[in-house]
């Protein structure tokens, strides 16, 4: 059985549970202790990063505005004590948002030492990790990569007759560094096309980006997954700069479907795609708007595509889970 933060559920008979998100205590920790009160073991996908310590001071600076100037909540944000929804699981910055607490770790560590497995989906997340909770991974610890399903991609249309237009999926946010990815655009002039954030119905922080963006920079609503992965097979490039990113899906169906992408220069994004990707600093306009204008007149390489949709495939990233589960030899 695989689920993430459930209440009320009983394990009984159970052969193993798979929990994710460590950053989430103590809701994880309480489904932790209904499984050990079964006795069903479980493995951990930690999806964890420092973000506290990852998100620079600038974007806790910017995003502080949004609160009334000598209010509690601008000054804990200064201190980035606060965040929206991605930083610690509350609410967008605004009204209600909740303090941004990290987690326990004596919480975190006691979820790991009774782990039957601790799977991160990179080496530089598995030695984060480590090293945040001050523990040497073991044999127990195993990465298990993102993936993609690759006989999902619809035939690629060759680069030269894409559309020339910049993707990026998913919503606005300060951990995926939407200001200062449209500051970018606007300063180079490129045709953004943001898709996976409703126009009509934007929070403080999306407001806020949206009076940043150029005219060239157009909002859209969510679209199906197969929606997605037949304007990733259409474009010419897609773009993904957070300060914490990993290659999700968005970015990995992006290469995958033969698109050229931007990145940031971050360990996770480097250890899945070392090579054929424009990487930029996050940090800098100049970088991303210089990475965005490459993106159109850059071509990936050939055999990028293919090298990805094998590599990352499920049926390929899933099989250290299969023999951690005893279904692999």
């Amino acid at each position: 059985m695989c689920f993430g933060q459930s209440r009320g559920f009983r394990p009984s008979g159970w052969d193993v549970a798979i929990i994710f998100n460590l950053s989430l205590i103590p809701e994880t920790a309480m489904v932790v202790d209904v499984l050990n009160h079964y006795g069903t073991p479980y493995v951990v996908f930690p999806v964890f990063w420092d973000l506290a310590a990852a998100i620079p001071r600038t974007e806790a600076r910017r995003l502080s505005r949004l609160f009334p100037a000598g209010s509690s909540r601008r000054s804990a944000l200064r201190r980035l004590s606060v965040a929206s929804a991605e930083f610690g699981g509350g609410r967008s910055p605004g009204r209600g948002a909740r303090p941004f607490v990290l987690p326990s770790l004596n919480l975190m560590r006691r979820i790991v030492d009774g782990a039957l497995a601790i799977c991160p989906n990179s080496q530089a997340e598995m030695v984060h990790l480590g090293s945040y909770l001050g523990l040497s991974p073991d044999e127990r610890w195993v990465v298990v990569r993102n993936g993609i399903w690759s006989g999902d991609f619809p035939e690629a249309v060759s680069w030269e007759r894409r559309r020339g237009e910049v993707l990026c999926v998913g919503g606005l946010s300060p951990r995926k560094n939407s200001w200062t990815l449209v500051r970018a655009a606007k300063e180079s002039g490129v045709p953004l096309r943001m898709i996976g954030t409703n126009p009509s119905s934007l929070d403080s922080y999306g407001r806020r980006v949206l009076s940043a963006a150029g005219g060239n920079t157009r909002l859209e609503a969510p679209r199906s997954h197969q929606e997605i992965l037949d304007l990733l097979s259409t474009t010419k490039a897609h773009v993904q700069v957070g300060f914490v990113e990993t290659p999700g899906l968005a970015t990995l169906e992006a290469v995958g479907a033969g698109a050229a992408a931007v990145v940031a220069r971050t360990p996770v994004v480097v250890e899945y795609l070392p090579d054929g990707v424009l990487d930029v600093d996050p940090n800098s306009i100049r970088s991303i708007a210089a990475g965005l204008v490459a993106s159109l007149t850059t071509p990936p390489p050939d055999d990028l595509a293919e090298r990805i949709r094998a590599q990352y495939d499920w049926s390929s990233v899933l099989r250290p889970l299969g023999r951690i589960l005893g279904l692999l030899p």
